[in-house]
């Protein structure tokens, strides 16, 4: 059944990319699935069983990873929403109610997101600001690992062009929002910054103000939920308070001192979550002890796996956009695997038991998501949670009182020394733990199965066995992945979405890569789209880059796609080395020679290059760069032959360029539409000389240069050329056999 269950979410989440958005969250597939499975294993009746199987789709449908992608113009609005979020001392999520720019050139779509820099307003406050809007910069490609989409996406951000006006105040929430700022001062004000950043952590949920150095080391020993407020914590002030205030009722005499003390303690379960951010996690484990305590106050015997199910139910009934989100996922599994199978009542044999569990359980999302899986983890939280739960986390919260006294200056250090001493340890258990390679759909369905087969199996010899079986077949799946992306007899061309810039990758028919300029901007493309592409289709080098001229959103990427993978040979123009030798992409060369050998046009013009059987040609700027034209109209021309098929990349050459090269034979199927699609290139004679079939366009979402531009758009049209447009359709795959040339895009 167990089986039939995991294959039935898996099946969810290969579907649930195909669909559109879904009305009720993962969690509440996911609570009503556990809930079923606790009353139909106490029933033991089969008629369970189709239900389960649903509930567990349903989880995997909505869980799944799907794209919504809302436009927003960039300029000026004024805009009404609701705060959602606030992150300390920084910046606001807004979610829209209208909003208009001021040139009336468009309007905001009702729903969106906006995340606005130092907003400094309490969540649930109804404002009405101007603001300067940008879209956000997103990346959407093609990829054997495609993203978890958890349902925060930012669509917007934006920056206060006059103060905020409140129309609505958000009374609660406003008192905790002052509440936790007094707090972030205090801590940062009695703490050095390392201290004060885990201290943020523990009490308030800002992990971000935790150092990324000492952030990665915990995370590589796999005690990343140390440093999130969880159910750990909220299991520890609560059950404090709980157990204090029992012992004070009855030592006082007072009649059913635990009915009492359990319904004292349900407002500080829910208390602390809002104090600490409302975090997923926290509400959940905050939700589960309120439930908890009601069934005591009510005297009923809590029951773990139900009060879970319904936990896990209500919380996405009450925040629907949470569902999905990893750190809730997380919460959810870990608590499923303690609380479905009976825990051993020694102390050190129970936190082996409970930290093997909860590592297998989470195992799938954690290397899904994050790409590890520290091989000391378990030994890791054996040893170092018992520490967090019975000297950091208390020691943060006796400091948090003795800061509000001005007695900071006395629990600071023993604080200091906990937490460096946390840190110097996860170091250790760290130490070894690398990055995985990102799983396709199939490795991930695999890495499902195993994990919930351990769990539900007994026996040392049928877990091996299942283990030796999930080995096999993950290194099967992982052979087909790597011959599936080498492609042989084939040449495909990727080309990404980068913003505003260009950027693409193409395997030859012989197995080599192509890189064809690395786009540039923030965040960084080669970072955050083309080296993870390489990654998930398991690409260790790139054969030959083309730079086709020195302008950053053509080589801003390069740097990280080189610190990622070698490259062995480089060709661009040799116009900035000559005319800037002191320049960034000079430097940059300088670097780059040192292990890989880089060529001017001079040295590669001229001839053909063979590539396997494909043909390359540099057909511009021959014999060598032109010094009265600029860097656009030097761009390197090449055109790629395979079969009967042509390819022609431009760079960024404009309307002189051009002009040259309709004289010369530059006739092509497939073209890569100059300068983004400006006004001053795709003129009408140099569309005559090539006469493609299809055209792609690499430009950013609502980019301020207009491109495409209308009239350049308009030309393609009137000869019945298809135009594909990254802004539009995300990354672009055009495949080709030699014979016939197949387009597909990311976005529908």
């Amino acid at each position: 059944m167990l089986v039939v269950v995991t294959l039935a979410f898996v099946l969810g989440l290969v579907v649930a990319p195909h669909l559109a958005a879904l009305a009720w969250p993962a969690g509440v597939a996911l609570g009503v699935a556990a809930l079923l499975g606790y009353v139909g294993r106490r029933a033991q009746a089969r008629s369970w069983a189709a239900p389960l199987v649903v509930a567990a789709l349903g989880a995997g449908l909505v869980a799944g990873p799907r794209e919504v992608v809302r436009t927003v113009p960039a300029g000026t609005a004024r805009l009404v929403g609701v705060v959602e979020t606030a992150r300390l001392g920084r910046d606001g999520d807004v979610r829209v109610e209208s909003a208009r720019f001021l040139d009336g050139a468009g309007i905001v779509p009702a729903g969106a997101r906006v995340r606005i820099d130092d907003l400094g307003v309490a969540p649930g406050t109804r404002i009405e600001a101007l603001v300067d809007l940008a879209p956000a910069q997103g990346f959407h490609n093609p990829s054997p690992h495609p993203a978890w989409l958890d349902g925060r996406r930012i669509d917007a951000h934006g920056t206060l062009a006059a103060p905020a006006r409140t129309l609505d105040p958000a009374r609660l929430g406003g008192i905790l929002f002052r509440a936790r700022e007094s707090l972030r001062r205090r801590l940062d004000a009695t703490l050095p910054p390392r201290a004060a950043g885990i201290a943020r952590a523990l009490l308030l949920g800002d992990g971000a103000a935790v150092a990324r150095a000492d952030r990665a080391s915990v995370q590589r020993a796999g005690l990343a939920h140390l440093l999130a407020v969880s159910g750990l914590h909220v299991a520890l002030v609560v059950g404090a308070f709980f157990l204090g205030l029992r012992a004070l009722l009855r030592r006082r005499g007072r009649r059913e001192p635990e009915r009492l003390a359990a319904a004292a303690a349900i407002p500080v379960a829910l208390g602390f979550a809002l104090m600490a951010g409302g975090a997923p996690s926290a509400w959940r484990a905050a939700g589960m002890a309120a439930l908890g305590l009601g069934a005591v106050v009510l005297r009923r015997r809590p029951r773990g796996a139900a009060i879970a199910a319904l936990a896990v139910a209500l919380y996405a009934l009450a925040r629907p956009g949470d569902g999905p989100r990893p750190g809730f996922l997380l919460s959810v599994l870990a608590t499923a695997a303690i609380v479905a199978f009976p825990v051993p009542r020694e102390g050190l044999r129970a936190a082996w038991v409970v930290s093997l569990r909860t590592t297998v359980a989470t195992a799938p999302l954690v290397v899904w998501c994050f790409l590890s899986l520290p091989p000391l983890g378990i030994l890791a939280n054996v040893v170092l949670v018992p520490v967090a739960v019975l000297a950091l986390v208390p020691l943060a919260f006796v400091h948090a009182l003795c800061a509000g006294v001005g007695l900071g200056e006395v629990s600071a250090p023993l604080f200091v020394v906990c937490s460096d001493g946390l840190v110097g340890a996860a170091e250790l258990f760290g130490a070894g733990s690398g990055e995985l390679p990102p799983p396709d759909l199939v490795q991930g369905a695999l890495i499902t199965v195993l994990a919930f087969g351990l769990l539900a199996l007994r026996g040392v010899r049928a877990r091996l066995v299942l283990a030796a079986v999930g080995v096999l077949l993950l290194a099967g799946a992982e052979l087909h992945l790597r011959h599936r992306e080498r492609p042989r007899d084939r040449l495909r061309i990727t080309m990404l979405d980068v913003g505003q810039g260009d950027g693409a990758l193409v395997d030859l028919p012989d197995g080599r890569l192509l890189l064809v300029d690395a786009g540039g901007g923030r965040p960084d493309p080669g970072a955050r789209a083309m080296v993870p592409l390489l990654r998930a289709r398991r690409r260790d080098r790139v054969d030959l880059a083309i730079l086709t001229h020195p302008h950053p959103d053509h080589y801003g990427g390069l740097r990280a796609i080189r610190e990622a993978v070698p490259i062995r040979e480089l060709w661009d123009s040799g116009q900035a080395d000559a005319e800037s030798p002191h320049g960034p992409v000079a430097r940059m060369l300088r670097r780059m020679r040192r292990g890989s050998r880089v060529r001017s046009a001079a040295e590669v013009c001229g001839r053909p290059h063979r590539l396997g059987e494909v043909r390359l040609e540099v057909l511009w700027p021959c014999p060598g760069y032109d010094a009265g034209y600029d860097p656009n109209d030097n761009s390197l021309v090449v055109r790629l032959t395979y079969g009967s098929r042509r390819f022609l990349f431009t760079g960024d050459v404009e309307r002189l360029a051009e002009a040259q090269l309709a004289g010369v034979d530059v006739a092509a199927d497939w073209l890569k539409v100059p300068h983004h699609g400006s006004r001053t290139s795709s003129t009408d004679a140099f569309l005559d000389a090539v006469n493609p079939r299809l055209a792609a366009v690499s430009c950013g979402r609502q980019n301020r240069f207009g491109h495409p531009h209308p009239e350049v758009a308009a030309r393609y049209a009137a000869r019945g050329i298809p135009l594909f447009r990254t802004d539009r359709e995300g990354g672009l795959v055009f495949e080709s056999d030699g014979r016939v040339i197949r387009a597909r895009t990311t976005l529908p």
